[in-house]
């Protein structure tokens, strides 16, 4: 076997040109295309881990109130005073002043008077620092939104959209989009071409509610005061490591009512849009009870409704936590709003809010002081003391009683720790010039973002770590990047942490060489880690995907590895770039977390041994390539090992049930109630349904680490249609109602599908499908072509008596396509466009070939008459329609989509009306003289009806929540009515 040798390293920059404008839209490249590498020239945030340092002596420390429990902890006035603004926390290594601090860049200092000074607040000591530094516009009636890489390199970043000038000439709103940066205090503008430029009657607007995912800021509703009707409901998205100019994108989707000042919230990457301001009459502000959500990846599903306030409010501040750490804790779940009010009055009022059963709490404590327009921090960090507010809810400034100072205090509310996990980083990889970062930041930064604590041990300086050396951690994560020989994670490695296991520790080992250096299964990879076989190595496969199920990758990827070169262009190119991973299947009592998506095969290993867990991957984890990716799966690994078995706890399983019945009928189903609290207790179990349902009122009493099960009952009404269903939430609540837990059952009326019939060869996807009857109940199905194992484009082709039941081996099709267009006319089955490669741009096609039953034999017909700019019909949708053949849609690359028809009649192609919207892996369904399309692979919702009598298209009702986007099936059925089903919701996910 041939290794890899580099002599330098070289960067590529693809550039591509602009695509033609004619039937044809721009959109990302699918995912099985080549994407464009990303080059960052830049230097890391830190090389050092945060080490476990005694809490620093506080200059000048402020007084904490004495605990009172579940209460708001009042401190003394700031140096300041700021309203209508808001402050961020920005986490880091301890070692640096800059991080784990709170700024607030600027705010309203009077009615009509503001400041750009940026105020630093250590929550540790309580002390405030005057930074000495402005932002370049002092604006108020914004956000803080916190980006932690924009692509600069300057470490994280604080961007302000737009806002009000109070102090300008004249005052107003304005659009300019603003950043600082806490590690070398630079605070600068974006370029105009970057500017917030949305109008209401002709007007900008501000006060927009914000929040920040996976370093995209989204931007939504807002309002202006000069005319109606004043608010608006759009949404936007903010991506900084846009090229400048192409920073916005307008995502088509609203919230009701358009509405200003919203408390924002984001849980799981789903953003919160709560209450708001959304009336104004008379000089008067009207805050509304409306709470929308917004699923970031399914954008297409739009803002869905949840429960409303209890109490209208507008102005205040909402908190989510995934957002800034995903170590488990009993707040996790919930949404807080503090403060805001009814214009001008403000208030104290705090909710509480429970994201699986949909609830609000009005009990929630209330805040000391009445305010509204001030900040609002969620701080992440922990401290032994559990009434620091280390972690806690933290609120600054805000209008008390008049538009001039003196504005609020600062106030917490303390929340209990995150379970602890202190890790070593054992830095294994080469060096390759002299000593430095290489692979480390992507792992320093990946734990920074979780807010894990950990030390890092570099084995270049260091040499390799002892037993003794990892023995005061939780967790060794170990990685050995592009290091393939001179010492792997050599014998005696094994050895040091094979005692270190021993003694308790858990061990992540990420390494593409450990088994080809090894050149064996050794026992301590059988033994310690869980591996049986290594089945193949050097694959270079990069599409890494959870495995259902499993406590580490169940529900995680498919993830689109890149090479590493965020900070130092460490990593080799070419052809010694790789990455060498491997196959990897676990042993007896091990399991797999991780696949790859395309070939099916396990590359990785988790096991648990007792006293000790490991988890191992046969691939370099920094090729993950964002740093929210690369926390879903350090997080859930550390989850796993590091447990919420010392948080107390209930756990109600599983989390989700879905069944079927006829209506009239009941459903049985099981839930198993775990009780970790630490103690004996009796739970009342209660039951959120529409349809009837039945189970026990109370549990118990449940002895400490034991678990019970029970039955649910639901009934489905008597007058329940096919399809109708209903969604119950059975809670398990503890005597102490901190402690709770939910768990959903969806009943569904009718009978469940059955499997009629397995293909032949082996399953293909991106098939041409048709029937010689309209619905297949009676003659002959045929599928052609598609995307075999490992994305193989075939032209296989098999016929299935419906009668029989039974498969048929056809000839190839003469040109191997998917993606394409089916349908059975004239008596052939024919199909129509296509891609023929998954290589460069897919190479779209308008061949027509059908296959004729009687002669057994495939023939090419005319060609689509599609435009040359388009290039083809790859990834269209459509089907028969009385004799006739329409294909709609698709393209000739995997960069574009079109609104292209044409239509087949057995003979010639007619071009027809073009779709209303540009669309490639769209769905289709056709019968009863009907064609309907809709869906994309963006996830689109629109669909529209083709007008065939007319030539026309007619916009429907867009796909609802949760229809199928991404290549769904649909079909028209007696009196015309379409049911859609399968797809993917959007994206390629």
């Amino acid at each position: 076997m041939t290794r890899r040798f580099f002599p330098f390293l070289v960067l590529l920059i693809t550039v591509f040109g602009l695509l033609p404008q004619a039937s044809i839209q721009a959109q990302g490249p699918l995912p099985e295309g080549h994407q464009p590498g990303k080059v960052t020239l830049s230097q890391p945030l830190q090389l050092q881990g945060p080490a476990r340092a005694p809490k620093p002596a506080a200059p000048s420390p402020q007084a904490r109130t004495p605990h009172q429990p579940g209460a708001w902890h009042q401190l003394p006035h700031p140096p300041f005073d700021y309203t209508r603004f808001d402050c961020v926390f920005v986490p880091g290594p301890a070692d640096q002043t800059w991080a784990n601090k709170i700024y607030c860049p600027g705010g309203r200092t009077g009615g009509a008077t503001e400041s750009p000074r940026v105020w630093m607040f250590d929550p540790v000591n309580l002390t405030w620092t005057d930074t000495g530094f402005d932002v370049v516009e002092d604006v108020s009636n914004y956000t803080a939104n916190l980006v932690y890489d924009d692509g600069t390199g300057r470490g994280p970043a604080i961007y302000i959209i737009g806002g009000y000038n109070a102090d300008g000439t004249p005052a107003g709103n304005i659009g300019t989009v603003q950043r600082f940066y806490p590690q070398t205090g630079v605070a600068e503008a974006l370029p105009s071409a970057d500017d917030w430029t949305v109008q209401v009657a002709g007007n900008l607007v501000a006060a927009m509610g914000t929040a920040v995912v996976n370093d995209v800021i989204y931007v939504f509703g807002g309002w202006e005061n000069q005319a109606p009707p004043y608010f608006y409901n759009g949404t936007w998205a903010f991506d900084p490591k846009a090229p400048s100019g192409s920073r916005w994108t307008d995502l088509g989707v609203t919230i009701n009512p358009a509405r200003s000042y919203i408390q924002v919230a984001v849980q799981d990457d789903v953003i919160y849009a709560i209450g708001g301001i959304y009336q104004y009459a008379g000089g008067d502000l009207a805050p509304t009870t409306v709470v929308e959500a917004l699923d970031t990846h399914n954008i297409a599903a739009g803002w869905q409704t949840k429960a409303p306030l209890p109490v209208a409010s507008g102005e205040g501040r909402g908190f989510g936590f995934d957002a800034d750490t995903l170590a488990p804790a009993p707040w996790g779940g919930h949404i807080y709003v503090a403060g805001g009010g009814d214009w001008p009055n403000p208030s104290a009022e705090a909710m509480e809010y429970n994201v699986l059963s949909d609830s609000w709490n009005v009990d929630f404590p209330n805040l000391n002081q009445a305010r509204r327009d001030h900040a609002g921090v969620f701080v992440p960090l922990c401290t032994p003391d559990p009434n620091d507010g280390l972690p806690g809810l933290w609120v600054f400034g805000g209008r008390l009683t008049s538009d001039n100072p003196p504005y609020g205090d600062p106030e917490y509310y303390p929340l209990p720790c995150a379970v602890e996990c202190n890790v070593l980083v054992v830095d294994d990889d080469w060096d390759f010039t002299s000593t430095h970062g290489g692979g480390r930041p992507y792992y320093t930064s990946t734990l920074d973002y979780l807010g894990y604590p950990y030390d890092v041990w570099d084995t270049e300086t260091q040499g390799d770590p002892t037993a003794a050396d990892m023995a005061p951690y939780d967790v060794v994560l170990w990685f050995t990047g592009y290091a393939w020989e001179n010492g792997v994670f050599t014998p005696t490695n094994e050895s040091e942490v094979a005692a270190y296991l021993d003694g308790g520790g858990n061990f992540i080992l990420s390494s593409e060489d450990y088994y080809y250096e090894a050149g064996t299964v050794t026992p301590f990879m059988q033994n310690y880690l869980g591996i049986a076989s290594f089945p193949g190595e050097d694959v270079t496969e990069l599409d890494p995907v959870g495995n259902a199920g499993n406590p580490i990758g169940d529900g995680l990827g498919p993830y689109a590895m890149v090479r590493p070169d965020d900070w130092d262009a460490y990593w080799p190119t070419g052809g010694s770039e790789g990455p060498w991973d491997d196959y990897a299947n676990a042993g007896p009592g091990a399991d797999e977390p991780f696949r790859y998506d395309a070939s099916g095969q396990n590359n990785s290993t988790n096991y648990d041994g007792g006293i000790f867990k490991t988890a191992f991957l046969a691939w370099p984890f920094e090729w993950i390539d964002t740093v929210e990716e690369r926390a879903e799966i350090l997080g859930a690994a550390l989850d796993w090992m590091c447990g919420a078995a010392g948080l107390p706890q209930v756990v109600l399983l599983p989390p989700y049930q879905q069944g079927n019945g006829d209506a009239g009928t009941t459903v049985v189903y099981t839930l198993t109630l775990g009780n970790y609290l630490g103690y004996s207790d009796t739970f009342t179990l209660t039951y959120t349904s529409l349809w009837p349902v039945d189970g026990p009122a109370t549990l118990g009493p449940l002895a400490n680490n034991t678990v019970a099960s029970f039955a649910v009952t639901v009934t489905i009404p008597a007058d329940a249609a096919c399809l109708d269903e209903d969604t119950a939430v059975v809670t398990a609540l503890a005597s102490n109602p901190m402690y709770t837990d939910t768990a959903q059952i969806r009943t569904i009326a009718g009978p469940d599908w059955q499997v009629e019939s397995n293909a032949n060869a082996e399953g293909t996807h991106w098939m041409a499908f048709a029937c010689t009857d309209d619905y297949g109940i009676s003659g002959t199905c045929f599928y052609a072509g598609g995307l075999g194992p490992g994305n193989t484009v075939t032209g296989h082709a098999q016929a299935y008596d419906i009668a029989t039941g039974v498969w048929s081996d056809l000839p190839d099709m003469p040109i191997p396509v998917f993606g394409a267009v089916g349908g059975f006319l004239g008596g052939q089955f024919c199909v129509a466009g296509g891609f023929t490669t998954t290589a460069g741009d897919w190479g779209g096609t308008y061949a027509l070939q059908c296959y004729d039953p009687v002669g057994g034999s495939w023939s090419t017909g005319p060609d689509i008459p599609g435009p040359p700019e388009v290039g083809g019909a790859g990834g269209a949708a459509g089907g028969v329609v009385d004799g006739v053949l329409h294909v709609t849609g698709g393209c000739g690359s995997n960069t574009c989509a079109s609104n292209q028809h044409f239509a087949f009649d057995g003979t010639s192609w007619t071009q027809l009306a073009p779709m209303p919207d540009y669309l490639v892996f769209h769905g289709a369904a056709v019968g009863e003289g009907k064609l309907y399309v809709g869906g994309d692979y963006t996830g689109l919702d629109g669909f529209y009806e083709y007008d065939i009598p007319n030539d026309t298209w007619i916009t429907r009702a867009s796909l609802p929540a949760g229809a199928g986007k991404k290549s769904p099936v649909g079909a028209v059925v007696a009196g015309g009515g379409a049911f859609w089903w399968g797809g993917d919701l959007g994206g390629w996910s």
